[in-house]
């Protein structure tokens, strides 16, 4: 059994138990997921939401609505379906939204055929932070699912409720948005 599957079948065991009202099973649902919630919800909501109390109003929703996830599996894409409604919905509160990401972890965009080199976003991370902030947020959320959340493109549709293909055009445009951010920004560096 390969290592993802023993950690999908790890989730999906929680979420089970979750749903079976086991307040372990709920605690350990928030270990797995809350940090990389957390850089989620603050890229979509932007610097001027409390990204605390979103994620205490997204954790209380799961809670109360956890037994209507139909599939144990398909958890993970609920899960981030409600963050990024909730998450939208805060940030169209604020008339002065900014895009900016707090938390960058392991920037791997290393997918075959990707036409933006690996070690170009590794070495120079604050240039990627900045080019992400001018992509438009369908765009760089497109990006955050895919490549640091490891969504499949079902999940994708799942947790944004787009079509397949327009996800797949959301990416194709936002991974071409980025390369050309990032050419044009060590343009002027030079």
């Amino acid at each position: 059994m390969s290592a993802d599957a023993i950690e999908q079948l790890r989730v999906s065991t929680t979420v089970l138990r979750a749903q079976l009202g086991e307040q372990r099973a709920f605690a350990e649902l928030w270990e797995m997921y809350n940090l990389r919630l957390s850089c989620f919800v603050r890229w979509i909501a932007g610097p001027a939401v409390e990204v605390d109390d979103l994620l205490q109003d997204i954790w209380l929703a799961v809670y109360q609505k956890i037994r209507t996830v139909k599939s144990a599996g398909a958890f993970p894409a609920w899960l981030y379906r409600v963050a990024r409604n909730r998450a939208y919905t805060a940030r169209g509160r604020h008339a002065r939204y900014k895009k900016v990401l707090e938390h960058l972890h392991e920037t791997a965009v290393d997918t075959p055929g990707n036409d933006i080199d690996e070690h170009i976003l590794l070495e120079d991370c604050e240039l990627l932070r900045t080019c992400l902030d001018q992509l438009e947020p369908q765009h760089h959320e497109v990006l955050l699912l895919r490549f640091l959340e490891d969504m499949s493109y079902q999940q994708m549709v799942d947790a944004t409720g787009c079509r397949l293909g327009t996800v797949r055009s959301r990416i194709y445009y936002a991974k071409g948005a980025l390369k050309k951010a990032m050419e044009r920004k060590r343009h002027e560096r030079r």
